[in-house]
C-alpha cells in the first residue's frame, strides 16, 4: 500500500539530480495525486506507473489520527506518531500520542499553583512520567475506522507539511464541541467576560477548538523531534548551508551536547544525505524556520556546563510555554 505522504524520486531526462515527489492524496483506488516537491505541480499518476518508474523513499514514520469513543459515549481525538523503529519491531504502541480528552499529566506543578486543572497532553515513550502506564494515552472504548487517517512522514517534515496531508474538518468539529462544552462549564464559575475572552482564543484550560491548536499548545513537534534525536533550536541557519556554524551557535551547542565542539559544519538536510554513512559526530537541528540541518562536528572531551548557564542554554530549545500562563 502507498500511504498518503509517501515520497518518491525520479530522474527526469538527463538531469543530474532527481526530482522528489510526494503522494498528497488519492484520486481513486488506482490513481494518486503526486506533487513535485520542487515545482509544487500536482499530477494524477496511476499506481502501476509509480511502481515501475519511480523509486520509493523509505518512510521515517506514520501519523495516525483517530476518532475514538471514551466513557459515557463522548468522542475524543487521538493523534499519534509511530516511528519506523516501532513499525519494524512490530510494536503495538506508538512512540508519541497527543490527545484532548485526558488530564494533562505534565501540569501538576502548575495545578498546585493555580488551582486549575489542565486537559489535553502530548506524551512520548521518552517523556512519560515515571509510574504512569503509557497505555492510558491510547485507552478508549471504540475506534471509529471511517474517521481514521494515516499519513507517512519524514524527519524533515513540519507541522504544516503534516497537516496539509490530513483533512482535519471532522477532528476540528469534535474538538470544537468538547471545547465549547468545557468552556460553558467553567464559565459558570468565572463569568461571561471569561467566556467571551476564551471563545476568542479558541482554548480553555487545555481544551482546543482545532487539531492544529491542540498540537501546537501541547508541543507535538517537540516530541516528534525528540523521537528522531533532533534538537529544535532558535538558531537561524538559512544563510549557513555548507558553511561553518557561527561561534555563538557553536557555544550553545557545546552546552547542550556537553562536548567541547572545536569545529562544526552546517548542511541542509535532504533525502540524498544518508545519515548512516556520516562517519563523524553530528547533531540534527531544526532551526527557527523549521528547516532541518545536519551539523557535523569535531570535539575534544566532555564539557561541564556551569549551573548558572543551564537556564540560558535550555532557553534556546523551542517549546511552547503558553499553556500554563
Amino acid at each position: 500500500m502507498i500511504h498518503i505522504g509517501t515520497k518518491f524520486y525520479k530522474y527526469e531526462g538527463n538531469a543530474e539530480k532527481a526530482d522528489i515527489y510526494r503522494v498528497v492524496g488519492y484520486q481513486n483506488s488506482e490513481t494518486v495525486r503526486l506533487r513535485n516537491e520542487q515545482t509544487k505541480e500536482i499530477t494524477k499518476v496511476d499506481i502501476n506507473t509509480i511502481k515501475n518508474e519511480y523509486v520509493r523513499i523509505a518512510i521515517h514514520g506514520l501519523i495516525i489520527v483517530n476518532v475514538v469513543t471514551v466513557g459515557s459515549g463522548k468522542y475524543d481525538v487521538i493523534f499519534s506518531l509511530t516511528r519506523d523503529k516501532e513499525i519494524n519491531a512490530k510494536l503495538s504502541l506508538p512512540y508519541c500520542v497527543c490527545r484532548q480528552g485526558i488530564t494533562d499529566i505534565h501540569s501538576q506543578p502548575f495545578t498546585v499553583n493555580s488551582g486549575r486543572e489542565y486537559y489535553g497532553a502530548c506524551v512520548s515513550v521518552d517523556t512519560m512520567p515515571a509510574g504512569i502506564d503509557f497505555d492510558i494515552m491510547v485507552a478508549c472504548e471504540e475506534v471509529h475506522p471511517k474517521e481514521t487517517q494515516i499519513v507517512a512522514v519524514y524527519i524533515n517534515d513540519t507541522l504544516d507539511s503534516i497537516l496539509e496531508l490530513i483533512d482535519t474538518s471532522e477532528y476540528d468539529k469534535i474538538l470544537n464541541l468538547l471545547f465549547l462544552e468545557h468552556l460553558q462549564y467553567v464559565s459558570q464559575k468565572y463569568g461571561q467576560m471569561y467566556y467571551k475572552a476564551k471563545l476568542e482564543t479558541g482554548e480553555c484550560e487545555g481544551y482546543c477548538n482545532t487539531l492544529r491548536k491542540l498540537l501546537e499548545l501541547n508541543s507535538f513537534m517537540y516530541d516528534f523531534c525528540r523521537g528522531y534525536n533532533i534538537y529544535p533550536l532558535d538558531f537561524n541557519l538559512k544563510d549557513y548551508d555548507k558553511m561553518a556554524l557561527p561561534d555563538d551557535y557553536r557555544s550553545i551547542l557545546t552546552c547542550i551536547l556537553c562536548k567541547n565542539i572545536d569545529k562544526a559544519m552546517v548542511l541542509r538536510y535532504d533525502h540524498d544525505i544518508s545519515l548512516n554513512n556520516i562517519t563523524k559526530d553530528y547533531a540534527l537541528i531544526s532551526d527557527v524556520n523549521n528547516d532541518l540541518y545536519v551539523v557535523v562536528y569535531t570535539s575534544s572531551g566532555i564539557y561541564s556546563v556551569e549551573q548558572n548557564l543551564l537556564v540560558d542554554t535550555y532557553s534556546h530549545i523551542r517549546f511552547n510555554k503558553e499553556k500554563y500562563k
